[in-house]
């Protein structure tokens, strides 16, 4: 429901970079004026997955193995950027691809990218790039997104990240760490 009312915030901006018609524009601002309509409406869509059966039908799901603990998130699932390809479901022009990520253990996680996939899985170790590379995305949506509150992991070079993000280390001590937000 959330991502629905970020997007009606979106749709009331003109200069918005998503493109939307004047017919979704209309859908939002009737969802602005009418909030208890999404809850409605999104409550109406969980009753059910049919609507999503034909996508999820064709979506790749990948288990990636990671030879370091990951960092998580308190949201469970989370978007982030995945390589453009031409079998990429994207529903409106101009969308940036992305792949559903969640943390199964700490030490694996399952992307799910939505597209004409057929049915492909796979389940594989990932190289430490890559591990650290996801690594640094759960630590930048928590600095980015207010609606992330808590960031899961160990103390493990917990420093190099948070520093790389926008953040100034102001105290480690063996019971917590503490750091600050840049300006």
């Amino acid at each position: 429901m959330a991502v629905t009312m970020e997007l009606a915030r979106l749709a009331e901006d003109q200069d918005s970079a998503i493109p939307f018609t004047n017919e979704e524009r209309e859908h939002y601002a009737y969802l602005r004026a009418n909030p208890n309509e999404a809850k409605a409406m999104f409550n109406l869509m969980s009753m059910s997955t049919a609507w999503a059966e034909a996508d999820y039908r064709k979506a790749a799901l990948s288990i990636f193995r990671s030879p370091i603990p990951f960092r998580t998130l308190s949201s469970p699932v989370v978007s982030i950027r995945a390589p453009t390809h031409p079998a990429l479901y994207l529903p409106m022009p101009g969308l940036t691809p992305y792949q559903l990520v969640l943390a199964l253990n700490p030490t694996t996680i399952a992307c799910l990218v939505l597209g004409d996939f057929d049915d492909a899985f796979g389940n594989i170790e990932m190289p430490m790039d890559s591990a650290l590379g996801f690594n640094r995305q759960f630590v930048a949506q928590f600095a980015l997104y207010d609606g992330i509150r808590h960031l899961v992991t160990s103390r493990d070079d917990l420093s190099v990240d948070m520093t790389w993000a926008p953040y100034s280390l102001i105290e480690d001590t063996e019971q917590k760490i503490t750091y600050r937000r840049k300006a």
